[in-house]
Formats: structure tokens, sequence, C-alpha cells
């Protein structure tokens, strides 16, 4: 009797030990709640889908601007931002310090319908006389963000490469890739679908 009492006994803990294993793997979150308004708002469910261009993914601040997420406070491992994938391998980035442009065919312009489109946009660097050419995507800069702390611009000009991409906010005032650059796939931690 005491025998089947302690295989019983071994046998729960053994079940409980493999059930709070699945529940550590296991995503923490399969629903997000975006209330910022650089992407449509409202809830979000977690997928299995690639990374693909146009689609929602989530980053950590604390990984993809370090200094400006200690700046505002984002340093909690719970913290992130939702994004759109606005360009991937292949796309041309350059940062001027005002405005940010893309070009190349694997892009997304986003509208205020939130509705895919590509516009062809041919813009001259007045500041350094830098002909970039025809851009199909320009994302304009602030100066701060809607908190009003100071935004540093991203700067530089390069093709991404594979596994590269570029997150921008639907807004003007998105803290996004204006800001902190291209950033590798892998630090990307979901994708994800408005509901």
């Amino acid at each position: 009797m005491i025998k089947r009492a302690r295989s019983v006994l071994m046998l729960g803990i053994g079940l409980a030990a493999a059930l709070a294993a699945a529940a550590l793997a296991a995503p923490r979150d399969l629903i997000l709640y975006n209330p910022s308004p650089s992407v449509p708002q409202g809830l979000y469910v977690r997928t299995d889908a690639a990374v693909t261009v146009g689609a929602f993914v989530t980053v950590r601040p604390r990984d993809v601007a370090p200094e400006e997420a200690r700046r505002r406070g984002f340093e909690d491992a719970t913290d992130r931002f939702i994004k759109r994938v606005a360009a991937g391998a292949g796309a041309r980035v350059c940062g001027d310090g005002r405005r940010l442009l893309v070009s190349g065919d694997n892009i997304v312009v986003i509208g205020a319908e939130d509705e895919h489109q590509h516009a062809d946009v041919s813009v001259d660097d007045d500041a350094g006389g830098d002909d970039y050419g025809l851009h199909r995507a320009v994302a304009v800069l602030s100066p701060a963000d809607d908190g009003r702390l100071r935004l540093t611009a991203w700067r530089g000009c390069r093709v991404l490469g594979r596994g590269e991409v570029l997150l921008l906010g639907d807004t003007d005032d998105s803290f996004d890739g204006r800001y902190w650059g291209p950033v590798s796939v892998d630090l990307i931690e979901g994708v994800w679908r408005r509901l």
C-alpha cells in the first residue's frame, strides 16, 4: 500500500513538473492589446506566421533601442513595441536625419485606411547633394515624441541583408525604425494578426 501511494505521489510530482515546464515553454500571451495609435489600436492574436513584409510584429525596446528604452522607462522584459514590417531583404534604406527613404520591391507603404499601397516618390537630398533617386516610401521624422522627448534619427544608407527588416509604425510620430534603423529578424519576439 505504501509502495502504491509513493508511486502515485511520484507520478503526481512528475506530472506537475511536466505541466510547469510546458507552461514556461509556451508563449506567455496569445492576445495583445495595442493602445498606441502608431499601428491600428485594438486586439491582436499571436500567430505562427513567418516574418514577412506587411506583417505586424513585436520587438522589445531594450533590444532595438537600448539607450532610448532606458530614457523612456521601457526596461522591463514585458515591454514591447508592435510595428509593421515595412521593408525586407534587398530594400535600400537611407536616413538623413530628416526623413527615411526606402526603395525596392520588398517594401510596403501604409495608408490611413490601413491598406497596403505603393507610392513612387523622387527625392533629392537638399542638405548633402546626394541624389537618393526614385523611392517607393518616405517616412518623415519628428524632432520629439508625443511625450516631448527628443528623438535621435538613425542615419545611414544601405541595402537590407538576409534576415534584416525595417519596422515602422503607421503614424509620423511613431517611435520606430526611423530612430533605431534596420533590425535583425532574430530580435522579433512575435508575429501578430489584428482581431
